[in-house]
Order: structure tokens, then sequence, then C-alpha cells
């Protein structure tokens, strides 16, 4: 007898929900361990599932850092967020999430969530279920 079931649904813990279904999850962030403390290499690839921003003549980072007490959103689209061409639609961002978001350098980051942007703000790319790619503390 065989069993398999395409996706499981886990109810009742804590933390932030994370979808395990579908494609893998994009690496946003090379390191192999990291905390909210450090300094964050973000990596877009607009080659990765041929998004709308390939061509881009510039890509911005929109993010939202989500606080134990409410969020704080940087999507201002200018040259803080401006991202840099590293490789054919290879874009990098580096951060100190505390100062890139003007929070206290020991404010508590649950997560970051992030989209790209073109210039315009007008092409924004998103997960396959059109949410914002979420960044998780990597302590393990």
């Amino acid at each position: 007898m065989w069993f398999e079931e395409a996706c499981i649904e886990i109810t009742g813990a804590s933390g932030q929900p994370q979808n395990l279904c579908g494609e893998a999850p994009r690496q946003l962030i090379s390191l192999p361990t990291y905390t909210f403390r450090d300094l964050l290499n973000i990596r877009f690839d607009a080659n990765e599932n041929e998004t709308a921003l390939i061509g881009a003549n510039s890509v911005h980072l929109c993010a939202s850092a989500v606080l134990e007490d409410g969020t704080t959103v940087r999507c201002d689209l200018d040259e803080s967020t401006r991202m840099q061409m590293v490789g054919p639609d290879i874009w990098e961002i580096v951060i100190w999430p505390p100062s890139y978001f003007g929070l206290a350098d020991d404010a508590a980051i649950l997560e970051i969530l992030v989209n790209f942007q073109d210039n315009s703000g007008a092409t924004v790319v998103r997960n396959p279920d059109e949410n914002d790619f979420q960044i998780l503390e990597k302590c393990f």
C-alpha cells in the first residue's frame, strides 16, 4: 500500500506560516546562517521563472520589516532602494536591516517581506502566489 500527500497542512504551531507546497522558494540570501543583525546581501535573478523584470534598466527592493509591535515599510524607489546589476538580469543590494528600516539596533524583526520593482514601480515581481517573498532568520 502506498500513500501520497501532495501537501500537508500543519496547524497549531507558533511563528509565521510558510508555504512548503509548490515550487521551491527563491534563495534570496546565500549565507548559510544569518540573523537580522547581520549585513544581508539580497540577490534577485530576473531570469528565474522568467520574470517581467528581464531586461529592466533598474530594479528596486521594496521591503517590509514585520516587527513584534507593527510593520515598517521601506519602498521609496529612490537611490537607497536601487539594486546593483551584477550580471545579466541579476541584481543585488546589501542592507543592514535595523538601519535600512530606520529602527533601533535591538529592534525585534520577525521577518522581512520583499518584492522587486522596476524604476517606475509599475512592474512588480512577487512569488508565484502573488505574495511578497519572505525572508526569515536562518540560525541553523
